[in-house]
């Protein structure tokens, strides 16, 4: 590619960055009009800033250079001056071309597509985005401008600065991977099937997306997902076979996407929501998973717990919902084109998910189980007994509570606790790994904007002063040796020193055998 074609996408992203155009591409009206850049090139291949002061007139070149359009009513102008300012970064390459995020100072960003190996006609081209630029759902990432030569094709879209469902779900590069509690996973499901339902209702119900994967769903700033790259299948001409996972069998060996073929890709989405496991290789992670040949593995409802991913498991309340979204990705992976729902039908099923929910004590969240824990209650059965206060201290009050179930545990409610979610469930996994016969272990936590709870096993004398009348000189020395076994174990799974040690949180009743 020349390197005046190079710098043409340098271009576009400095023209489409202007906060004036930015609010333009805002506009609902859809009607395509013809903006006339008037610029200049640089020749540099550097994608970092652009300083392009010391080029020709831009009156010299205003002819010369093509035209974008721009899926809007409005005609307008841009400054020479904005190309001073204006910067690009490399997002990522794929099978259908690179995308860079335009950027001029601290304003809002787009990104610029720029297609490799178009296999239609101009004019087939154009025509196709204008398909494109008519879908207008808050599921779909819409399309703002394009840009169509012989030797050039661009698309511009907003930018999602949440990102995409596979950085969330499996890191940028594998790497460290944030929580993603089970209402954020079923938002993201939802989203994403209405988006691409919204799609096979365009063009007289015939538009087919064409490359449905976790990479290209978005997340808006509500955190639903939002389809992104719509119909580049059915343009580029590819060299190779689709073998990815994504990839329905009939794909595989034909080439030709359906939609019925979505239906597919999606189920491989719900999967991969489910067991956070990817189905494409990770640089310096794990080997890829057949999802498909994973859950059809799983010939019983009782061993379905072994798909899903570890960090849902914690949440037995959820499990019901989780095989039912299971189901769905099953439905969906079918060998068979004419066993596979409609989106539609995807639609409602995912959301027959979320109006079953039932609904809940004032508590929005659910009961956290640590490592190793098994779970034999919830929220709920807590939330029906009366607890008998153990103690009041400087971060809160402890309560024996007695279930239903015969259980006995202590309950303690923090105070004055001010920490972001994230902060605080990941300090209750540092807590939870910490196992040693002289640290209380923690069972299980919940954590709202009101309310942050912690759930103990209960030691029969605990509470007990006569326990301590009782102890001879030996026991008292044994009590501060298990103490300080303890103390040293913590020191080292976290390296810094508890506030709040005393010696109620000892386990007296091993300490008397």
């Amino acid at each position: 590619m020349s390197a005046i074609y190079d710098n043409w996408e340098r271009l576009v992203a400095t023209v489409l960055k202007k906060e004036e155009l930015w609010q333009l591409f805002h506009d609902h009206s859809r009607s395509p009009s013809v903006l006339s850049e008037a610029s200049s090139y640089s020749s540099s291949s550097n994608l970092g800033p652009l300083d392009l002061s010391s080029l020709g007139s831009s009156s010299r070149l205003q002819n010369a250079l093509p035209k974008l359009v721009l899926i809007s009513d409005f005609n307008l102008a841009f400054s020479f001056n904005d190309l001073h300012r204006a910067s690009a970064k490399l997002l990522g390459k794929g099978t259908f071309g690179s995308s860079y995020k335009a950027i001029v100072g601290n304003e809002a960003k787009i990104v610029v597509k720029r297609l490799k190996s178009v296999s239609i006609s101009e004019q087939d081209f154009k025509h196709h985005m204008n398909i494109i630029g008519n879908v207008w759902h808050e599921n779909v990432a819409p399309l703002r401008a394009y840009y169509s030569s012989k030797d050039e094709h661009l698309m511009l879209y907003d930018y999602y600065s949440e990102g995409s469902v596979y950085a969330l779900l499996h890191g940028p590069t594998g790497g460290n991977r944030a929580p993603i509690d089970w209402e954020a996973r079923l938002k993201i499901a939802i989203g994403a099937a209405r988006g691409i339902a919204e799609i096979h209702e365009q063009n007289e119900g015939k538009l087919v997306h064409g490359n449905i994967k976790s990479s290209n769903i978005l997340l808006n700033s509500q955190h639903y997902g939002c389809v992104s790259d719509l119909g580049l299948a059915n343009m580029i001409e590819t060299r190779f076979m689709p073998t990815a996972q994504c990839y329905a069998p009939e794909v595989k060996s034909t080439r030709n996407a359906s939609q019925e073929s979505d239906v597919y890709s999606f189920g491989i989405v719900l999967l991969e929501l489910l067991t956070r496991k990817s189905t494409a290789h990770l640089p310096g992670g794990l080997k890829p998973v057949n999802l498909v040949k994973l859950v059809g593995s799983v010939k019983s409802k009782e061993k379905v717990g072994k798909v899903f991913d570890a960090d849902l498991l914690n949440y037995p309340t959820i499990r019901d919902d989780m095989v039912k979204m299971l189901q769905i990705g099953i439905k969906c992976v079918a060998k068979s084109i004419g066993k596979r729902p409609k989106i539609s039908e995807v639609v409602k099923m995912l959301e027959d998910i979320n109006k079953m929910k039932p609904k809940r004590h004032p508590f929005e969240k659910q009961l956290v189980f640590l490592e190793e824990a098994n779970p034999t209650f919830d929220l709920e059965d807590i939330l029906r007994v009366s607890g008998e206060v153990l103690s009041e201290g400087t971060f809160g009050t402890c309560y024996k509570a007695s279930l239903e179930n015969g259980k006995t545990i202590v309950l303690k409610r923090l105070k004055d606790v001010i920490v972001t979610f994230k902060d605080f469930q990941q300090h209750m996994k540092v807590i939870g790994r910490m196992r040693h016969e002289s640290v209380a272990d923690v069972r299980a936590y919940y954590f709202s904007r009101e309310e942050k709870l912690l759930v103990y096993d209960y030691y029969r004398e605990r509470e007990s002063d006569a326990a301590w009348k009782r102890l001879d000189w030996e026991s008292r020395l044994r009590i501060a040796v298990g103490a300080a076994r303890g103390l040293a174990h913590i020191h080292r799974k976290v390296k810094e020193t508890p506030l709040n040690i005393k010696c109620l949180v000892l386990n007296l009743s091993e300490l008397s055998s």
